[in-house]
């Protein structure tokens, strides 16, 4: 029994260890600075909607192109708070936080040559990967994603 319960609390501690705290364990000053990138995204993807809308393909491309640049990880943050980040949020976090970004760059790519068809694909995409991101790492936030 003891041999068990050793080992029970020895693969919790390995699995806790293992697992990425999240954004609740990053420092109040990394938290803020992804906060305000988030603020700044949704005001962005707003604007994007009305500028899709209004068929201004040339707005599109600025304010995509800011998401594309905003990634939090390109900022210059010190390398203790860029050890947090690695350290405290997960690859899979991390990798779609990435994948966001990059299609933001498609985005603004696609509303430079006026792909109208393209523009729709990468402004849904990216709201999928919003909804994925928050559904998945946010519920906390947005009490309608629990389960």
């Amino acid at each position: 029994m003891k041999k068990i319960f050793l080992c029970l609390v020895v693969l919790t501690s390995l699995i806790a260890a293992e697992a990425p705290l999240g954004v609740n364990a990053l420092s109040v000053e990394v938290r803020t600075l992804l906060s305000q990138e988030m603020l700044s995204i949704e005001a962005s993807m707003q604007r994007i909607f009305s500028h899709i809308v209004a068929g201004e393909y040339e707005a599109i491309t600025r304010e995509a192109s800011n998401i594309q640049n905003s990634f939090i990880l390109k900022k210059e943050l010190k390398a203790s708070e860029r050890k947090e980040l690695h350290s405290k949020l997960s690859s899979a976090f991390i990798d779609l936080d990435r994948s966001f970004h990059e299609t933001a760059g498609k985005l603004a790519n696609a509303a430079e040559f006026d792909e109208k068809e393209n523009v729709s694909k990468y402004y849904t995409q990216m709201t999928n990967k919003c909804v994925q991101c928050h559904s998945t790492y946010a519920k906390h936030r947005f009490e309608k994603f629990h389960d």
